[in-house]
């Protein structure tokens, strides 16, 4: 490893370089220097990349050893050749237009269902917009796991049966909660687009077996499908039971399957469309409506989108709760660590007015932007009351009109600003470097290594820390145990020799005191002063005796 890291960090020799000349006079190496510069592609990034995949090649050799680490940093150098596409998420509540505005963007009317042609949320699963690196058009559709669908599909079975119990208990109750009533819709509505009616007749086991609903166990373990067509229309067609919500009543008269609810995303690629070479369209379901999942959808996705389009109906743009719910979201990504560098305020459906088809045009013209105008200002003014107002750089406001755009029968394209929006995607492409993407991508592995690598000399500090603190512990232990061994015995002694000179001090004190006694018994037969004197001494004595008994005994 530190091999690598050697092979991995920029020279800092002089060699190669140009010396300075202090007088000012030019040096002799100019005519090298100018010789290297006019060198056609030298200096280009393909061969920066060239160069920048070898020494990852030679990362990869190096990572021999079998282990977690190495495994993860083998994928991770494997995936730079993955192009990094520039992701653009379309959010906003159902029926706001995203779907239309992703087909006029790219000028394909035919391709994505739009709020205009079904009574109910027509976009139910991701789908992604890419460029085709052929002439045709291809869909990839990734589904759900079979245990996934099997858990959610519990769920949904579970919480339509408790509906149903609570309906029969209180069938006279009218106050029920219209989200929940929402919800249940919703819920009825997905079983029955999978499973039709036969969902209410058939118990959990029965729609998990496969025998009785073959097709739907075929494509979750299948994984995918694909579906390659010449025309938009046709692989709209094609696409429509797998991404299209239709409604109940169609279903329950035609007896046709959609099998949107187990399908996670969809991958459409569209050819000849410059726009999308390096940049990828996000249409999310509706966000804001009564399905968790839906609602949840973009909270996930939105770390991953360098741009947002926040797409609400213009009337009411300025105080719709859904979209300024989703701006209030996406605003923490900007400069925290989040993908997201741009925010696109869009006002759609600009030219539904709602008044009357005998109009002037130069008066319908009028109206349309005139109320653009108002939308704007007052989106603008809600920007600037916020307390962390977003700079010109990072926010913008459209007004569009995908319709307009594509009949132009009030409005001149310019005035739908739809190529606006198209400007923005031809900056993105334009900004787009694979060798500057793989390059920050291997520094980010290189620099994962040379932590790794710390760490483990670190864990081997830790190590020998670890070891020396266990043999002094054990050393410490050692002397304690000599140490109570030499005080114990030196106790032992101690207690020993006092003991002995107290029984002899004893012995002589009591013999002092057997001559006092006899002293005492001549006191009778003596003179005054020879008795004084041996009072005295007596006296003495015993407090010698006394002094001795504390110093031996401790009492």
């Amino acid at each position: 490893m530190d091999s690598l890291a050697t092979q991995v960090v920029p020279s800092t020799s002089n060699k190669g370089k140009r010396k300075s000349n202090p007088q000012g006079k030019s040096s002799k190496q100019p005519a090298a220097k100018q010789q290297r510069v006019s060198t056609p592609g030298k200096n280009s990034e393909a061969v920066i990349l060239t160069n920048i995949k070898d020494i990852m090649e030679e990362v990869t050799a190096r990572l021999q050893d079998q282990n977690e680490l190495n495994a993860f940093l083998k994928k991770k150098i494997t995936e730079l050749d993955k192009d990094k596409r520039v992701q653009i998420g379309v959010f906003g509540e159902t029926g706001a237009g995203k779907s239309s505005l992703i087909n006029a963007i790219i000028d394909e009317e035919n391709l994505l269902p739009s709020s205009d042609e079904c009574t109910s949320a027509c976009t139910s699963v991701i789908i992604k917009v890419e460029a085709s690196v052929d002439d045709k058009y291809q869909a990839l559709i990734e589904f759900l796991k079979t245990e996934e669908w099997n858990d959610e599909l519990w769920y949904l079975h579970q919480s339509a049966g408790d509906k149903n119990n609570e309906e029969t208990a209180d069938d006279d109750d009218d106050d029920d909660d219209d989200d929940d009533d929402d919800i249940n819709d919703y819920i009825e509505n997905k079983l029955s687009a999978l499973y039709g009616e036969e969902w209410k007749k058939n118990s959990l086991q029965d729609l998990t077996e496969k025998k009785c609903f073959s097709d739907i166990h075929d494509l979750l373990k299948s994984g995918t499908k694909t579906f390659t067509c010449k025309t938009a229309m046709d692989l709209s067609g094609k696409l429509t039971p797998y991404t299209m919500n239709s409604p109940l009543p169609s279903q329950s008269k035609k007896g046709k399957r959609y099998y949107w609810p187990i399908v996670k995303c969809v991958t459409v690629k569209v050819p000849n469309k410059d726009l999308l070479q390096h940049v990828t369209l996000v249409d999310l379901p509706g966000s804001g409506d009564c399905n968790k999942s839906r609602d949840e959808m973009w909270k996930r996705i939105v770390g991953d989108c360098c741009v947002v389009w926040i797409v609400t109906e213009i009337k009411r743009a300025a105080s719709k709760e859904t979209a300024w719910k989703i701006l209030s979201r996406v605003s923490r990504f900007i400069g925290n660590g989040g993908e997201c560098q741009r925010i696109c305020f869009i006002c759609s459906k600009s030219d539904v007015t709602g008044i009357s088809h005998s109009r002037l045009p130069g008066e319908v013209h009028k109206l349309i932007v005139n109320r653009n105008t108002q939308a704007k200002e007052q989106v603008k003014q809600k920007i600037k009351n916020k307390k962390k107002p977003f700079s010109d750089n990072c926010f913008e406001v459209f007004t569009v009109s995908s319709r307009e755009f594509l009949q132009k029968e009030h409005l001149d394209p310019e005035e739908t600003e739809i190529p606006k929006l198209q400007k923005l995607l031809k900056e993105l492409n334009n900004l787009h470097s694979e060798t500057k993407n793989y390059v920050s991508g291997a520094f980010t592995i290189l620099s994962l290594i040379q932590d790794a690598k710390h760490k483990k000399a670190g864990d081997k500090n830790e190590n020998v820390c670890a070891e020396l603190k266990n043999t002094l512990g054990c050393k410490y232990e050692q002397i304690k145990k000599e140490i109570e061994e030499v005080y114990k015995t030196f106790e032992k002694c101690l207690s020993k020799g006092v003991e002995n000179s107290k029984k002899e001090d004893e012995n002589k004190l009591t013999k002092l005191l057997d001559v006092c006694i006899y002293f005492k018994d001549c006191i009778k037969t003596t003179d005054f002063a020879f008795q004084m004197a041996l009072c005295s001494g007596i006296c003495f004595l015993f407090c010698f005796r006394k002094r001795m008994a504390v110093v031996f005994t401790g009492h």
